[in-house]
């Protein structure tokens, strides 16, 4: 009888150790920080753009814009939104210019035929780039793919844009 009160009492123990290193475990992060970010897609039948929260982790800076880039190319989870970066578009470079200000250069992947298509895809990742500007500390972005800048329809050069220069 004593010999079982000990060997419940040692595994009730060992249980517990397990739970409690299995708590603390859990709570490691390894050194990355989560955030929500606002991810921007397009609503085709209200010809605008929307937003979807989505839960990012991240190390740096750098980091988390390819993060948001990432949740774009996933697409939206609304029925009725569609996403209007290439899921095949990669990123290429990250080139912080002056405070605030960052140009993306994407991979050829990143344009279509459609000149309307590749501003908004455009629109969609500068948006959600600089929603995140408390974060990134980012207010300007510029796209630009394979070193080149993307043009409009009306063939001029689609600049550094913030979030509120984008009004769609």
């Amino acid at each position: 009888m004593k010999n079982k009160t000990i060997r419940l009492a040692v595994i009730t123990l060992i249980i517990l150790i397990m739970v409690v290193v299995g708590v603390l475990l859990a709570g490691i992060n390894d050194g990355k920080y989560a955030t929500k970010v606002d991810c921007y897609f397009f609503d085709s039948a209200e010809q605008i753009v929307v937003a979807e929260q989505r839960d990012v982790s991240y190390d740096n800076d750098s980091e988390i814009i390819r993060e948001i880039i990432k949740e774009i190319q996933k697409g939206p989870q609304s029925v009725g939104i569609e996403c209007i970066v290439p899921k095949d578009a990669k990123l290429n470079d990250i080139t912080y210019k002056d405070d605030g200000y960052v140009v993306l250069d994407f991979n050829e992947e990143f344009l279509s035929e459609d000149v309307s298509q590749n501003v908004l895809a455009a629109y969609s990742v500068i948006k959600s780039v600089c929603c995140a500007e408390s974060i990134t500390g980012i207010n300007y972005v510029k796209i630009t793919v394979d070193g080149k800048e993307i043009r409009t329809s009306d063939d001029k050069t689609l600049d550094f844009l913030s979030y509120e220069d984008i009004e769609l």
